[in-house]
């Protein structure tokens, strides 16, 4: 997802799922991209929050931010979070590529040590 302006597609299914009533057409169902902004929203606020939470605890200045994750991925989201950071003269960064898979790779690496540690 990049912009509010342009549908978003979410596939799913098979070519034949069609449903026009619901905009689902050849396994795809189309979403007015400023519903998909909506969706974000709550989660951009609670990254914030979250934030700057962790910026009044902080016993020095925070001056680099790194987002990773699935939602890395979306570059609306990305955009919108750098747009914030930057107003606070913040580095935000997030890696070019892979970062939708962090977590499931975190998890397999933390079994994967608990599982080595009980031998």
């Amino acid at each position: 997802f990049r912009n509010p302006k342009d549908p978003a597609y979410i596939k799913f299914g098979t070519i034949r799922d069609s449903d026009p009533q619901y905009n689902i057409r050849n396994g795809q169902l189309k979403l007015s991209g400023q519903d998909v902004a909506n969706l974000f929203e709550p989660s951009i606020s609670s990254i914030i929050e979250a934030f700057e939470t962790q910026r009044k605890a902080a016993g020095i200045p925070i001056t680099f931010v790194f987002f990773t994750g699935s939602f890395a991925v979306s570059d609306w989201m990305f955009t919108k979070l750098q747009e914030y950071f930057q107003s606070l003269g913040i580095i935000f960064a997030r890696p070019d590529n892979h970062c939708d898979k962090t977590i499931a790779d975190g998890a397999v690496s933390y079994f994967i040590d608990r599982l080595v540690e009980n031998y």
